[in-house]
């Protein structure tokens, strides 16, 4: 299983294309990726100074 990460939808998407491409035999293999979206909060002290969000997929193989 391999994670994969980045702060926009396009960015994972292109993460994603180029691991399948990189490894042909995911694309026989893959048949449930898994995503997911957090909001982490950036704190300066003990104050919230603003949020990042970031995406993940999750690819079997």
């Amino acid at each position: 299983m391999k994670i994969l990460r980045d702060e926009t939808p396009g960015g994972l998407a292109e993460k994603i294309n180029k691991e399948l491409e990189e490894d042909t035999r995911l694309w026989d293999t893959v048949t449930d990726i898994k995503y997911q979206v957090a909001v982490i909060p950036i704190m300066r002290g003990k104050e919230i100074a603003g949020f990042k969000t970031e995406y993940s997929a999750l690819i079997p193989g």
